[in-house]
């Protein structure tokens, strides 16, 4: 916690400022956007039973009443589903990089048997 750090979206040529506000095993929280102005973002992960654990992501910020405030938390919640989906194939998979091709999410390689880097990687 107290950390800032950046995020960097290869395929987006975008970087995104993050200030880490509390981390522990059951609760990551971080504020990303500039200046301080930017979304609080809230993971939570809970054990569901033996083997599997339930992550939910909660992003506040957004202006629900305009249309570029939903335009917005539309695109939001599509990256969220890729990087959940992202993290379930690297954590049950040892899959290091995904990409999006006809709708489907498919693992990909270097041509080499290894993987390509991670499409979005998080620098310190």
């Amino acid at each position: 916690a107290g950390k800032t750090t950046t995020l960097d979206y290869d395929e987006y040529d975008a970087s995104v400022p993050i200030e880490v506000l509390h981390a522990d095993t059951a609760r990551i929280a971080f504020r990303w956007g500039s200046g301080g102005q930017g979304h609080l973002v809230t993971i939570s992960l809970r054990p569901d039973g033996d083997q599997g654990t339930i992550v939910e992501v909660v992003e506040d910020g957004f202006d629900e009443h305009t249309a570029e405030g939903i335009e917005a938390l539309l695109d939001n919640k599509e990256g969220w589903v890729y990087t959940v989906t992202c993290l379930k194939a690297y954590l049950e998979f040892g899959v290091h990089a995904l990409r999006v091709l006809g709708g489907a999410v498919r693992a990909h390689d270097d041509g080499r048997g290894g993987r390509k880097p991670p499409r979005a990687s998080l620098a310190k």
